[in-house]
């Protein structure tokens, strides 16, 4: 067994873990405890850069190559149904009214709290070179939008702060926002009032140009569908009310595994 000591802000704990399974998985923990670093002969891993709720997750992932219900692409694309569903029987709906009815089972701050360490997540198994649990972390935050609604702002900045330009985590939070009307007019009128009070410029300027060269490719991709040639994003005309695909609007890693799937039966 190895120790990780995970140490942020005021809270600190160790987890014990499989030295097989933590070499397996990372190739920065094998050279670690492989070769003849501090960690290798003390055998133990020190992290102040995560939270312990965040690690925990990774930790279960090792484990069972689960964590916490969020486990399969057919999660996914279960909870893009329920989201579907409602969205069919709008019919006049307010969006604020469909996001009470999407988040009813889980409260907003927990919700919020949820997405923001799946981001965490991602970050973290990023560092350590793990693309499995990365892809894993895409499709749970997939599935926490469809049930809960799109990140904000502020999540949107942190990943960013602490990802590489053209990172399969900045596209699906951009392509998941510019989904969403209502969150992306939010998310933009955000960054514009605390843009000239951000510590990090070139990270607000980044993400509103990201955000807004997405927005534009929507609402081409709108004007060629919708009936009624009209260029605006959610303009509820057939094309825009039409979610009946089960591929439409999810991350090309769960479509892509999709189709590895289905190759591999035939």
């Amino acid at each position: 067994m190895v120790t990780f000591e995970v140490d942020k802000g005021d809270r600190f704990r160790k987890f014990l873990v499989y030295r097989e399974l933590a070499c397996y998985y990372s190739p920065v923990w094998n050279s670690a405890f492989a070769n003849g670093f501090k960690e290798g002969e003390s055998q133990t891993y020190k992290l102040d850069d995560v939270s312990a709720s965040v690690f925990e997750l990774l930790v279960q992932w090792l484990n069972t190559q689960k964590f916490d219900g969020l486990l399969t692409q057919k999660d996914v694309l279960e909870a893009k149904k329920e989201h579907d569903t409602l969205l069919r029987k709008r019919k006049g709906t307010s969006h604020k009214k469909l996001k009470l009815d999407l988040k009813k089972s889980l409260d907003p701050s927990t919700a919020k709290q949820l997405k923001r360490n799946l981001i965490d997540l991602w970050i973290l198994a990023d560092k350590f070179i793990i693309p499995k649990l990365q892809k894993l972390a895409i499709l749970a935050l997939a599935r926490a939008g469809y049930r809960y609604g799109p990140v904000g702002a502020t999540e949107i900045l942190h990943a960013y702060k602490n990802t590489l330009t053209r990172s399969e985590l900045r596209r699906h939070l951009v392509t998941s926002s510019v989904g969403n009307c209502d969150k992306l007019e939010e998310i933009l009128k955000e960054l514009k009032a605390d843009a000239d009070s951000a510590d990090d410029k070139a990270i607000h300027f980044e993400v509103s140009m990201d955000l807004n060269a997405a927005q534009q490719r929507r609402r081409e991709e709108c004007r060629i569908y919708c009936d009624d040639g009209s260029s605006e994003m959610g303009c509820g005309c057939e094309h825009c009310r039409d979610v009946s695909s089960d591929d439409d609007d999810l991350p090309p890693s769960v479509v892509d595994s999709e189709t590895e799937n289905s190759s591999e039966s035939e």
